[in-house]
């Protein structure tokens, strides 16, 4: 079990084989501890020796990471046999062309699935626009090879913003999304969300024993965690895109953006401030199709779900899909 503690001054401790999780004298809830096998926390909470020690002894980690999910450290037991045993039944599968394309092509469709939806939600659920993005995501199942879903996903994507181009007020100059290329400050923005959802999605990985920078979909370059990419892909709308409407909104980005101005830089008062929205929506609970657990819990368990599969095939693999 992967335990997420997030309030700050949470003091953790051990007491007859329970986890206790609580301030001065106060106890927020307690588990046994034998069930835990990773902690992660934010800044701000206490985990004392005994408790380090039990869990590292028990071939466990302790993920410190920062507001917006991104790791700072990790403790561990130096021999981590859990980890390597995981990994290389992550390295096996990746040899495996089929196993490859199916895992993609689950990801490709929640992803679509999710940002059609996301649009449904903002434009109207029966807009007929959401037709295309329909078919290309039934048109999923049927690709025959990694490149030929590739070029379904680019088609959906396209798709995808040409209708989200139309919930951005035109001062902002938003005509098409191009990523890493610094057009306009609402791709400058999308790509910084991006950035962030990607580095939370790495310490998911890293704490279900996975390897980030092998990925199933993505390909693997130095330096790129393709698995970080791979199981971001069904939060891209439901975390960052929303981010970025609710930034726009509120008209928070109004008093740091100069429409007169032909930057496309982020500023850093607009970093800070895309950031706290990131940071709320991260740890934001779903109470619909998301257990009342966060989209930090949801990521996680998307991980911990994918760590699963790769130990065992036969259970399958399912990523979270808004319902």
């Amino acid at each position: 079990m992967e335990l997420v503690i997030s309030k700050p001054g949470t003091k953790v401790r051990m007491r007859d084989g329970r986890l206790i999780l609580g301030r001065d004298k106060e106890v927020y809830i307690s588990y046994p501890i034998n069930h835990i096998q990773t902690i992660i926390c934010l800044s701000g909470v206490y985990i004392t020796e005994p408790v380090q020690s039990y869990i590292t002894k028990n071939d466990g980690a302790i993920l410190y990471v920062t507001k917006t999910g991104k790791l700072k450290y990790i403790v561990q037991p130096l021999r981590s046999i859990l980890t390597v045993k995981t990994r290389m039944k992550q390295y096996a599968l990746n040899e495996n062309c089929s196993v490859r394309l199916k895992l993609s092509k689950i990801l490709v469709y929640s992803k679509i699935q999710n940002g059609q939806r996301f649009l449904a939600e903002k434009l109207g659920a029966y807009s007929g626009r959401l037709n295309r993005i329909r078919a290309l995501r039934n048109r999923v199942k049927y690709a025959k090879t990694i490149t030929q879903l590739r070029g379904i996903e680019g088609n959906a994507a396209r798709e995808y913003f040409r209708q989200f181009r139309e919930l951005i007020p035109s001062r902002f100059g938003f005509f098409y999304r191009q990523k890493r290329m610094k057009l306009d400050i609402i791709n400058s923005g999308l790509d910084f969300l991006y950035s962030l959802l990607y580095h939370t999605s790495f310490t998911a990985l890293s704490s279900v024993g996975l390897d980030p920078y092998l990925g199933f979909y993505h390909s693997t370059a130095y330096g790129h965690a393709a698995l970080s990419s791979d199981i971001m892909e069904p939060f891209r709308a439901q975390i960052a895109d929303r981010v970025m409407l609710k930034t726009l909104k509120d008209g928070a980005f109004k008093q740091f953006y100069d429409k007169n101005s032909s930057s496309a830089i982020l500023t850093g008062d607009m970093i800070r401030l895309l950031m706290k929205y990131y940071t709320k929506r991260i740890h934001a609970r779903q109470l619909v199709n998301g257990g009342g657990k966060s989209n930090f819990e949801l990521i996680i368990r998307d991980a911990s779900n994918l760590s699963k599969y790769c130990r065992e095939p036969g259970e399958g693999y399912r990523p979270w899909v808004r319902g």
